[in-house]
């Protein structure tokens, strides 16, 4: 499936300027820095790309604009599909991999949102 990373243990703290995340509309947020693995997200992020993601509460999946979020294992592009009430299609940025579709009647139940990426890479 491509890109996925590991969230199971802090590995460090990497400190930032609070001029540097004011600068960048992320002061005050719960921010951590993952690593990427593999090439689903290609040309947006690469194979050992460090992004900068804001952690989300766990009722976040309702109203997500459409961009890239950090799901349980994956790094995805997330798009609303506004032909169907609730559905969602989780995208690669690297067109070698398919879109998949989710829609009330098909989304797993343990699917969730852990963050949403600030754009930014370290």
């Amino acid at each position: 499936m491509g890109c996925f990373y590991k969230w199971d243990h802090l590995e460090a703290w990497v400190p930032f300027s609070t001029t540097w995340l004011e600068e960048h509309g992320l002061q005050g947020k719960r921010l951590a820095v993952i690593k990427v693995q593999g090439d689903s997200m290609t040309p947006t992020l690469d194979n050992g790309d460090t992004p900068l993601v804001e952690m989300l509460p766990e009722d976040a999946v309702e109203n997500l604009p459409d961009s890239v979020y950090v799901l349980r294992l994956l790094i995805k592009r997330l798009q609303s599909d506004l032909m169907v009430m609730g559905g969602l299609y989780i995208k690669n940025d690297n067109p070698a991999y398919d879109k998949i579709h989710l829609t009330q009647s098909n989304k797993p139940d343990d699917i969730r949102i852990i963050a949403r990426w600030t754009g930014k890479k370290i």
